[in-house]
């Protein structure tokens, strides 16, 4: 379970790795890498699968999907952001959203396209999130 600072479990998920008779058989797209669901009530919430590799994209990339199974976006390595490791999620409405090691310490930082801080986790324990203004945290 994923549970929030105080202990309370918020969502459920479930990982499943390929077996090796999917990558052979070319079925990695198939399978949902990544599936959550509410804690609560036990609605889905979203779930991941693998992208198919591309010409140019030799990098794996994980496809994002609403529960209705609509995609969302893709989560890959990212190539916009000098030598720092770094992800992104390129949205399906065309804003990138992008991930990666805080230069303040232990932690990660997202921002958007233009540099704007969206969220912060600082330090490994005991988790500290900010969310900053005017962000959905949702």
């Amino acid at each position: 379970s994923i549970n929030d600072t105080s202990g309370v479990p918020v969502f459920q998920a479930r990982v499943r790795l390929h077996s090796r008779h999917h990558i052979k058989q070319g079925h990695s797209s198939d399978i949902r890498r990544l599936t959550l669901w509410s804690a609560v009530d036990g609605v889905p919430f979203a779930s991941c699968r693998d992208v198919e590799p591309v010409a140019g994209q030799p990098q794996p990339a994980l496809a994002i999907f609403h529960h209705t199974e609509v995609p969302f976006g893709v989560l890959q390595p990212s190539t916009n952001a000098g030598d720092m490791k770094a992800y992104s999620i390129l949205l399906d409405a065309g804003r990138e959203i992008f991930f990666y090691r805080a230069a303040e310490g232990p932690g990660m930082r997202a921002e958007d396209g233009s540099g704007r801080l969206l969220a912060m986790v600082i330090g490994i324990a005991p988790r500290s999130i900010r969310i900053g203004p005017q962000v959905d945290a949702g």
